[in-house]
């Protein structure tokens, strides 16, 4: 049986699987971790949770690509770097210290901590501008499951370890975000 042809349904399975085929960053971008299991066509349009339907992707460019139809790799994959590019020139995305969650400067002035993570960081109350929460209705609604790295800054936070190293965080985010698979 070919394995690469089969379709796995536990996330975490599927994640270190993914991770085996293409390494940790993104197949995209090539620059940030990978922190999300991507469907090159999206699961909205087909339903495919086949293994050559997935790949690990930053969240970043997985918003980028939101729910936008491509039929193979290559045509998101130019798409992705045509949106890259364009973006380039306005919003400036980050990817939170802590809990590696992605955010646009705009939506918070700290470039090391998203406003979750910040407000932990300084003991303030957590700013919850319209703005922030917008943008958690996005990445829920582009499949990006916030919570898992609401999970992680907990966990960073309760165990007082922050010097975890990335690659184990990108562990961690996985298997937070597989509790909420269940």
């Amino acid at each position: 049986m070919n394995t690469r042809r089969r379709s796995i349904t536990n996330r975490l399975e599927t994640w270190n699987y993914l991770i085996s085929l293409y390494g940790n960053r993104c197949v995209y971008c090539h620059d940030n971790y990978a922190t999300q299991i991507d469907h090159v066509v999206p699961y909205s349009y087909c339903y495919a949770n086949d293994i050559e339907n997935l790949r690990p992707s930053c969240a970043y460019c997985n918003i980028l690509a939101s729910d936008a139809t491509f039929f193979d790799f290559e045509e998101k994959y130019n798409y992705v770097a045509d949106m890259r590019a364009k973006s380039q020139s306005g919003r400036r995305m980050l990817l939170c210290s802590v809990c590696m969650i992605p955010y646009y400067s705009a939506l918070h002035p700290s470039a090391l901590f998203c406003p979750v993570c910040w407000a932990k960081e300084y003991r303030k109350d957590v700013p919850a501008p319209k703005q922030w929460r917008d943008w958690l209705g996005k990445l829920s609604m582009a499949g990006i499951e916030h919570r898992a790295y609401m999970d992680l800054a907990e966990y960073i936070y309760n165990t007082k370890s922050h010097n975890v190293p990335k690659l184990r965080k990108l562990e961690l985010l996985a298997e937070f975000t597989a509790e909420y698979d269940k």
